[in-house]
């Protein structure tokens, strides 16, 4: 009985296996390592160079709120619907938290993002940062 079962066992596929058991035949794991989760992006503020709490200039630094932040590197800025106008910044890690970033010239007004080293995006801020822009006379457009 032992032999027959060793024999069917034996002769079972290792895909068969290894699609059963998440890995391969011989007990290692053929899956990537799985990415961090994504951060949560709650809420964005100004903090150096703003004309409101929810308002910045390109050069300013901005704080978003969120949870998982460890692994985020970028902070996205997403503009109006569509990636066409969407910008990038580093990001650095304030604490378990908090994410800031320095606002980049081209970053138009709408919501944030945060992602992660592997490129996985937060869902945007539900608030939107307003991007306030320099006119030739030294105002806010």
């Amino acid at each position: 009985m032992v032999v027959a079962v060793l024999s069917a066992i034996c002769a079972a596929p290792a895909s068969a296996s290894a699609q059963s058991t998440g890995g391969t035949a011989f007990g290692g794991s053929s899956a990537p390592v799985p990415s961090a989760p994504p951060a949560v992006a709650s809420s964005v503020t100004c903090r150096i160079g703003c004309s409101a709490l929810n308002a910045a200039r390109p050069g300013g630094t901005v704080r978003v709120l969120g949870s998982r932040v460890a692994a985020v590197t970028q902070v996205l800025f997403a503009g109006r619907r569509g990636s066409t106008d969407d910008v990038s910044a580093p990001a650095r890690v304030v604490d378990a938290t908090h994410v800031e970033a320095v606002v980049p010239q081209g970053a138009h007004s709408g919501p944030v993002e945060l992602v992660n080293a592997d490129g996985t995006a937060s869902r945007p801020t539900r608030g939107r940062l307003r991007i306030a822009r320099a006119t030739g006379a030294g105002g806010l457009a």
